[in-house]
């Protein structure tokens, strides 16, 4: 289940550059680029028939309908936008591996908690400052709200 959620994630990222619109949901999606209003910028871009990559004149069965192919949509070609994306993809891939900040569609963030409980055990030390400390065993499992 949770490989699932991990590619799914990972796959948003890879697909940030196939559109201004993906390259838009990306950005809204992770917050990212609101104090430059990047994604003003690109939806801009887009209302005046820029897009990210060129798209296939020959539309294929699985393609969605409302993608049509618009021989008036040029590429953009900016290489300081191009990598402002490349850097916002940076910035999620490293939440999702340094800080294990992987995004579930319609849900909250799940944040992990350190596990001290071992060190304690260890110290034999089962108060802090006058409160008891609680331990989670291997099938329990720590939520707030």
């Amino acid at each position: 289940m949770f490989l699932k959620i991990q590619d799914d994630a990972l796959a948003a990222v890879s697909g940030a550059r196939e559109s201004i619109a993906t390259a838009c949901g990306f950005l809204r999606d992770h917050g990212l680029g609101w104090g430059f209003s990047l994604r003003f910028v690109f939806e801009q871009l887009g209302k005046l028939g820029l897009d990210l990559m060129k798209r296939p004149e020959i539309a294929r069965i699985d393609d969605d309908p409302s993608d049509v192919y618009d021989p008036e949509r040029r590429v953009l070609k900016n290489n300081f936008l191009l990598s402002t994306l490349k850097f916002a993809e940076f910035h999620v891939l490293r939440d999702i591996k340094h800080r294990a900040r992987i995004p579930v569609k319609d849900s909250y963030v799940v944040v992990g908690v350190a596990d001290e409980a071992p060190e304690y055990r260890n110290r034999r030390i089962n108060k802090i400052n006058g409160q008891k400390i609680y331990y989670l065993t291997s099938t329990d499992v720590f939520g707030a709200y």
